[in-house]
Protein backbone atom coordinates (compact mmCIF):
# COMPACT_ATOMS: atom_id res chain seq x y z
CA UNK A 1 0.00 0.00 0.00
CA UNK A 2 1.39 3.40 -0.43
CA UNK A 3 2.01 6.11 1.93
CA UNK A 4 -0.96 9.10 1.57
CA UNK A 5 0.28 11.96 1.35
CA UNK A 6 -0.24 14.25 4.47
CA UNK A 7 -2.44 17.04 3.75
CA UNK A 8 0.60 19.57 4.98
CA UNK A 9 3.18 18.28 1.95
CA UNK A 10 0.07 18.84 -0.70
CA UNK A 11 -0.38 22.47 0.33
CA UNK A 12 3.47 22.59 0.83
CA UNK A 13 3.57 21.41 -3.08
CA UNK A 14 1.09 23.75 -4.63
CA UNK A 15 2.40 26.94 -2.72
CA UNK A 16 5.77 25.73 -4.46
CA UNK A 17 4.06 25.45 -7.90
CA UNK A 18 2.09 28.63 -7.26
CA UNK A 19 5.14 30.79 -6.41
CA UNK A 20 6.81 29.26 -9.02
CA UNK A 21 3.62 30.22 -11.54
CA UNK A 22 4.09 33.96 -9.85
CA UNK A 23 7.58 34.00 -10.64
CA UNK A 24 7.04 33.06 -14.28
CA UNK A 25 4.27 35.74 -14.51
CA UNK A 26 6.14 38.31 -13.64
CA UNK A 27 9.15 37.84 -15.09
CA UNK A 28 7.49 37.75 -18.52
CA UNK A 29 6.11 40.89 -17.93
CA UNK A 30 9.04 42.63 -16.85
CA UNK A 31 10.97 41.16 -19.83
CA UNK A 32 7.84 42.57 -22.22
CA UNK A 33 8.33 45.78 -20.62
CA UNK A 34 12.38 45.94 -21.05
CA UNK A 35 11.95 44.42 -24.71
CA UNK A 36 9.14 47.62 -25.26
CA UNK A 37 11.36 50.42 -23.73
CA UNK A 38 14.26 48.75 -25.88
CA UNK A 39 12.28 48.67 -28.88
CA UNK A 40 11.24 52.63 -28.26
CA UNK A 41 15.13 53.43 -27.84
CA UNK A 42 15.89 51.61 -31.54
CA UNK A 43 13.06 53.70 -33.25
CA UNK A 44 14.07 57.08 -31.46
CA UNK A 45 17.68 56.77 -32.20
CA UNK A 46 16.48 56.15 -35.67
CA UNK A 47 14.38 58.84 -35.91
CA UNK A 48 17.45 60.97 -34.55
CA UNK A 49 19.52 58.57 -37.31
CA UNK A 50 17.39 60.37 -40.33
CA UNK A 51 17.88 63.64 -38.96
CA UNK A 52 21.28 64.09 -38.83
CA UNK A 53 21.76 62.12 -42.17
CA UNK A 54 19.17 64.86 -43.75
CA UNK A 55 21.42 68.02 -42.26
CA UNK A 56 24.65 66.22 -43.11
CA UNK A 57 23.53 66.19 -46.60
CA UNK A 58 22.54 69.78 -46.55
CA UNK A 59 25.86 70.77 -45.25
CA UNK A 60 27.91 70.58 -48.96
CA UNK A 61 25.43 72.64 -50.44
CA UNK A 62 25.84 75.77 -47.82
CA UNK A 63 29.47 75.10 -47.68
CA UNK A 64 29.46 75.90 -51.62
CA UNK A 65 27.34 78.91 -51.37
CA UNK A 66 29.27 79.82 -48.35
CA UNK A 67 32.63 79.65 -50.65
CA UNK A 68 30.82 81.41 -53.56
CA UNK A 69 31.24 84.50 -51.61
CA UNK A 70 34.80 83.94 -51.14
CA UNK A 71 34.75 84.44 -47.17
CA UNK A 72 37.46 84.75 -45.79
CA UNK A 73 36.74 82.55 -42.63
CA UNK A 74 37.45 79.38 -44.72
CA UNK A 75 39.22 77.69 -41.69
CA UNK A 76 35.51 77.34 -40.41
CA UNK A 77 34.29 76.03 -43.38
CA UNK A 78 37.26 73.40 -43.48
CA UNK A 79 36.12 72.63 -39.59
CA UNK A 80 32.49 72.14 -40.44
CA UNK A 81 33.76 69.77 -43.48
CA UNK A 82 35.76 67.81 -40.92
CA UNK A 83 33.22 67.71 -38.27
CA UNK A 84 30.61 66.19 -40.79
CA UNK A 85 33.31 64.07 -42.34
CA UNK A 86 33.66 62.69 -38.49
CA UNK A 87 30.04 62.25 -37.37
CA UNK A 88 30.02 59.96 -40.91
CA UNK A 89 31.74 57.56 -38.87
CA UNK A 90 30.88 57.34 -35.13
CA UNK A 91 29.18 54.44 -33.89
CA UNK A 92 28.80 55.53 -30.26
CA UNK A 93 26.16 57.53 -29.17
CA UNK A 94 28.53 59.89 -26.93
CA UNK A 95 30.55 60.39 -29.64
CA UNK A 96 28.04 61.15 -31.95
CA UNK A 97 26.93 63.67 -29.68
CA UNK A 98 29.89 64.97 -29.06
CA UNK A 99 30.39 65.75 -32.81
CA UNK A 100 26.61 67.06 -33.23
CA UNK A 101 26.89 69.53 -30.25
CA UNK A 102 30.43 70.42 -32.62
CA UNK A 103 28.40 70.74 -35.65
CA UNK A 104 26.04 72.86 -34.21
CA UNK A 105 28.11 74.97 -32.78
CA UNK A 106 30.24 75.55 -36.20
CA UNK A 107 26.95 76.25 -37.79
CA UNK A 108 25.56 78.68 -35.34
CA UNK A 109 29.43 80.68 -35.98
CA UNK A 110 28.92 80.28 -39.70
CA UNK A 111 25.07 81.62 -39.64
CA UNK A 112 26.68 84.46 -37.50
CA UNK A 113 29.13 84.85 -39.63
CA UNK A 114 26.42 85.48 -42.65
CA UNK A 115 25.83 88.68 -41.04
CA UNK A 116 29.07 90.49 -41.83
CA UNK A 117 28.55 89.84 -45.43
CA UNK A 118 25.01 91.17 -46.41
CA UNK A 119 25.00 89.94 -50.38
CA UNK A 120 25.36 86.10 -48.69
CA UNK A 121 22.81 86.94 -46.25
CA UNK A 122 20.29 87.64 -48.78
CA UNK A 123 21.25 84.90 -51.08
CA UNK A 124 18.31 83.49 -51.56
CA UNK A 125 20.01 79.63 -51.38
CA UNK A 126 21.41 80.61 -48.47
CA UNK A 127 18.66 81.74 -46.89
CA UNK A 128 16.48 78.28 -48.07
CA UNK A 129 19.40 76.51 -46.69
CA UNK A 130 19.75 78.31 -43.26
CA UNK A 131 16.44 77.99 -43.04
CA UNK A 132 16.26 73.91 -43.25
CA UNK A 133 19.02 73.56 -41.15
CA UNK A 134 17.61 75.15 -38.38
CA UNK A 135 14.17 73.67 -38.78
CA UNK A 136 16.70 69.70 -39.16
CA UNK A 137 18.42 71.30 -35.57
CA UNK A 138 15.47 72.11 -34.14
CA UNK A 139 13.66 68.81 -34.74
CA UNK A 140 16.74 66.55 -33.75
CA UNK A 141 16.37 68.52 -30.61
CA UNK A 142 12.76 67.25 -29.95
CA UNK A 143 13.77 63.89 -31.25
CA UNK A 144 17.08 64.09 -28.71
CA UNK A 145 14.66 64.88 -26.00
CA UNK A 146 12.47 62.15 -26.42
CA UNK A 147 15.40 59.41 -26.88
CA UNK A 148 16.68 60.59 -24.08
CA UNK A 149 12.92 60.47 -22.30
CA UNK A 150 12.71 56.89 -23.34
CA UNK A 151 16.07 55.63 -22.64
CA UNK A 152 15.60 57.32 -19.21
CA UNK A 153 12.72 55.18 -17.96
CA UNK A 154 14.49 51.76 -19.83
CA UNK A 155 17.80 53.08 -17.57
CA UNK A 156 15.34 53.16 -14.56
CA UNK A 157 13.25 50.26 -15.35
CA UNK A 158 16.55 47.85 -15.55
CA UNK A 159 17.66 48.95 -12.67
CA UNK A 160 14.91 49.04 -10.31
CA UNK A 161 12.83 46.02 -8.20
CA UNK A 162 12.24 43.45 -9.58
CA UNK A 163 13.85 44.05 -13.14
CA UNK A 164 16.65 44.26 -11.36
CA UNK A 165 17.09 41.01 -10.34
CA UNK A 166 16.48 39.58 -13.31
CA UNK A 167 18.89 41.92 -15.44
CA UNK A 168 21.88 39.48 -15.18
CA UNK A 169 20.05 36.75 -16.78
CA UNK A 170 19.36 38.64 -19.65
CA UNK A 171 22.03 40.90 -20.07
CA UNK A 172 20.53 44.22 -19.98
CA UNK A 173 22.72 47.01 -19.61
CA UNK A 174 22.18 50.86 -19.23
CA UNK A 175 21.99 52.84 -22.70
CA UNK A 176 23.51 55.98 -22.96
CA UNK A 177 22.00 59.99 -23.47
CA UNK A 178 22.61 61.36 -26.03
CA UNK A 179 23.74 64.59 -24.28
CA UNK A 180 25.70 67.47 -25.61
CA UNK A 181 28.89 69.16 -23.97
CA UNK A 182 28.22 71.02 -21.38
CA UNK A 183 29.42 74.72 -22.11
CA UNK A 184 30.69 76.11 -18.87
CA UNK A 185 30.86 79.36 -18.31
CA UNK A 186 34.06 81.17 -17.57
Amino acid sequence: MAPLMSAGSVIGGFTGILLLIVAGKVTIGIYNDIVLLRNDINKAWANIDVLLKQRNDEIPNLVEVVKGYRIQELTLLEKIAETRRQMLNEDEIPDLASSDSDLTEELNQLFALAEAYPQLKSDKTFIKLQSRITRLENDIADRRELYNDVTTRYNTKISSLPSLLVRPIFGWRHQPLFSLKESIPH
